[in-house]
């Protein structure tokens, strides 16, 4: 059975702009290669940290969203992790409670905007 995977990631700020994209489409095509299904990448950019991270006051922002079976998980993040552009990456399992927890929230929000109208 195929799961759902959201792969969160942080790159290098030394890398020159002109290759994240080549980076990126590497890790897509390991993904890929790996998992079977498409994939969908976000990437949000360089973004200053809070603290350093290995030594770096900045990095790249990248999501990657994608199904595979589980057992083939652990080899996906055993390649992006043996990355050395990586500073540092998340894994999680998406479930259909993201999908209620999300809407909760929407609902929530509408009901204390629609009190606080005049």
């Amino acid at each position: 059975m195929l799961q759902k995977y959201e792969a969160g990631l942080i790159l290098s700020p030394e890398i020159a702009e002109e290759k994240i994209e080549s980076e990126l489409e590497n890790i897509e095509n390991e993904i890929i290669s790996t998992a079977g299904s498409p994939v969908r990448k976000e990437l949000w950019g360089k973004r200053n940290f809070s603290y350093p991270v290995q030594k770096k006051k900045e990095g790249y922002y990248c999501f990657f969203h994608y199904q595979t079976a589980p057992s083939s998980q652990k080899k996906i993040e055993d390649i992006i992790r043996g990355k050395q552009n990586i500073l540092r990456s998340l894994f999680i399992i998406k479930t259909s409670q993201d999908k209620k927890i999300k809407s909760s929230k929407t609902e929530k929000g509408k009901e204390q905007n629609a009190g606080t109208k005049s």
